[in-house]
């Protein structure tokens, strides 16, 4: 097949010959293979290396949509902003039983709509560029189940407020359920990996009236770095009535990945503020462990200080609950003293398996003096600490590697110490 130079449309990723270098070299070095010739010159060899790339991550991220012949990804760049297939499983759970249609007015590569189409009857998925959009609706026709041309689901190319106002506000057309995913705008300037409904877009602030007049819930996704009471309250805020919120905070392969904002117009709200529900994923989307509080729960939970001992277990929460602003109902919930007020460290004389965070066991406790401490390598970690790890480190005249976690930390009394651990003692 023969290409001219100006043809630079994803197209060109389905021709056989294409598809059989991308399968054979998808395992391969992308950098090493961009100096080596592409067999033909004609094939737009950055489209296609791109193709490689993205693969290469979706062995772990989406391995169903990796493994569905023919299916395209599109650009690296979009592909990072889309959900894993855990994440994206564990959104079909929440949505299961609103209703019969869904709309995603952010659909990007459709890792989120593929997994909610699965409880609902039909849906629209909403993409505003125009080869996206076309690589989505080439990709919904390979996904077993989904019937494009049956209807069940259907790709609008167009900007999502238009959709929402045109396309439903105007019509009068209702869905059960609205899914958006703002994303932090590049004009707004300020710094970087700030995350705010007003800096992104879709504006969900503006958009969230009307939304409450067509659906009967919208869930949200957004980046980690918002603050969650923050959210909670621009979202109540900007509506007549506040719905039922439901917070979830996910976190998948050692990362808080993502935050959920479930809106229901057709419940009560809670009397006690927002439910914030936090999880850690398994690849399938199964929940291996977690727990729901609410702020009040939080903040009048019962909680107990005491010194770690040797022998004990020291706990530090994954950062999906600490991200949640957990810290003394974890005390409670796991049945856990606490070392301070403001040290999120956790002890225990038993191996709390259903625990999501980092788990080892204490072997020594020592003031900060360097010539105590019985080893010269350790991991070296900081917690509620004035001074910095490499500080410290000159300090203690410690090493890095070795067999040992070593925190330096605050304990209730006030005081500094040193708690020498072993990284093999969490098993």
């Amino acid at each position: 097949m023969v290409y001219k130079v100006i043809i630079m449309t994803w197209e060109i990723i389905l021709d056989k010959d294409v598809q059989a270098f991308i399968l054979e070299h998808e395992e391969d070095d992308v950098v090493a293979l961009a100096l080596k010739k592409p067999p033909s010159k004609d094939w737009p060899y950055p489209i296609i290396l791109d193709q490689i790339k993205v693969r290469q991550k979706a062995r772990l991220k989406t391995p169903k949509l990796r493994d569905t012949k023919g299916f395209v990804f599109p650009a690296n760049f979009l592909y990072e902003q889309a959900s894993s297939e855990a994440c994206a499983s564990y959104k079909a759970q929440i949505a299961r039983g609103i209703g019969d249609g869904f709309v995603d007015l952010t659909a990007g590569v459709g890792v989120d709509s593929f997994a909610l189409a699965e409880n609902f009857k039909h849906g629209t998925l909403v993409e505003k560029n125009s080869q996206n959009a076309a690589i989505l609706l080439h990709n919904t026709s390979l996904i077993g189940g989904l019937d494009v041309d049956g209807g069940r689901l259907d790709v609008h190319e167009g900007e999502a407020e238009a959709y929402v106002y045109e396309q439903l506000l105007a019509k009068g057309d209702k869905v059960s359920l609205v899914y958006i995913d703002p994303q932090r705008r590049d004009d707004v300037g300020g710094k970087k990996g700030l995350f705010d409904f007003e800096l992104c877009s879709p504006n969900i602030l503006e958009l969230l009236p009307d939304l409450a007049k067509i659906s009967k819930a919208v869930l949200i996704k957004t980046a980690p770095f918002l603050d969650i009471d923050k959210a909670v309250e621009q979202l109540g805020g900007c509506l007549p009535q506040v719905p039922r919120i439901d917070v979830h905070v996910l976190q998948w392969r050692g990362d808080c990945k993502e935050v959920l904002y479930f809106l229901d117009f057709y419940a009560v709200a809670h009397k006690e503020g927002a439910l914030i529900t936090v999880v850690d994923l398994a690849d399938t989307g199964e929940i291996k462990c977690g727990f729901s509080f609410n702020r009040d729960a939080e903040r009048n939970v019962r909680v107990h200080y005491a010194m770690p001992e040797v022998g004990d277990y020291i706990y530090e929460p994954g950062p999906a609950f600490q991200k949640a602003g957990c810290f003394k109902y974890i005390s409670h919930y796991y049945c856990m003293v606490k070392l301070h007020t403001h040290t999120h460290l956790y002890v225990c004389k038993e191996k709390r398996d259903n625990f999501s965070g980092k788990r080892y066991k204490i072997i020594g406790i020592f003031p900060l003096k360097s010539k105590v401490l019985p080893v010269k390598r350790a991991d070296l970690a900081v917690r509620n600490f004035s001074q910095s790890v490499v500080a410290l480190k000159k300090r203690l005249r410690l090493q890095d590697g070795g067999e040992n976690r070593l925190y330096a930390t605050t304990t209730y009394d006030d005081k500094h110490c040193l708690i020498l651990c072993d990284k093999c003692g969490d098993s």
